[in-house]
């Protein structure tokens, strides 16, 4: 994940839009800000969301279908479902 950046290139906090020294320039009120300040902090932080998201549903289960997650131990069939393990989870296709 890259880093977030101020409008002017300083690092920032990540809830941040702008940092101290920017903040003081456009105001605190973001109503107050040119149009293309508030497009630009709106479109960062959609690149942001995405970014995030897409990390998110790596890991979603929807993706990876039903998992058995258990020992191969204790599946019903030991020597059936630790191969069943290995074949499907371990060598996909």
């Amino acid at each position: 994940m890259k880093r977030r950046q101020c409008l002017c290139g300083r690092a920032i906090r990540y809830r941040d839009a702008l940092c101290p020294e920017c903040l003081k320039r456009y105001g605190e009120d973001r109503d107050a800000w040119p149009e293309w300040l508030r497009f630009w902090v709106a479109d960062t932080q959609r690149e942001l969301d995405v970014e995030r998201g897409h990390h998110e549903e790596l890991f979603n289960e929807e993706w990876l279908g039903h998992v058995d997650d258990r020992y191969p131990s204790e599946r019903p069939n030991d020597v059936g479902a630790a191969w069943s393990y290995i074949k499907n989870e371990m060598m996909p296709e």
